[in-house]
């Protein structure tokens, strides 16, 4: 039985897009999402992520076809942005670094995660 081709291809092949944006924890993680990129990159086509920002930065910087990354300022629109990440960089003039830190960089805030243990 032939293969089925995934859609980020197929839409790739047919020149439908011109930027993808994947969510790497919605999509297969982040090696699914650097899969994504890498086919993007080969058909020109930038490259964006959904949500996660945490995240994005991270796997945005490390492609040179890279674009934006997403937050959103209303926390019950994304609890996460606002309240779980505790070294959240601060955005200045619509940008914010990648940083140094190892692997993506989360310091977790403690006390939303003691708000919110069960057991």
């Amino acid at each position: 039985m032939p293969r089925k081709r995934d859609t980020k291809r197929r839409l790739l092949d047919a020149a439908a897009v011109d930027l993808v944006n994947f969510d790497a924890s919605e999509g297969g993680g982040v090696t699914e999402w650097r899969r994504a990129a890498a086919l993007c990159a080969a058909a020109g086509v930038d490259m964006a992520h959904h949500e996660e920002s945490q995240i994005a930065r991270h796997l945005l910087a490390g492609v040179r076809h890279g674009t934006y990354v997403e937050c959103f300022a209303d926390p019950a629109r994304d609890p996460v942005w606002q309240t779980m990440w505790a070294n959240r960089p601060t955005p200045r003039d619509g940008w914010f670094d990648a940083g140094s830190e190892a692997g993506f960089g989360i310091l977790l805030d403690e006390g939303m995660l003691e708000r919110y243990r069960v057991g």
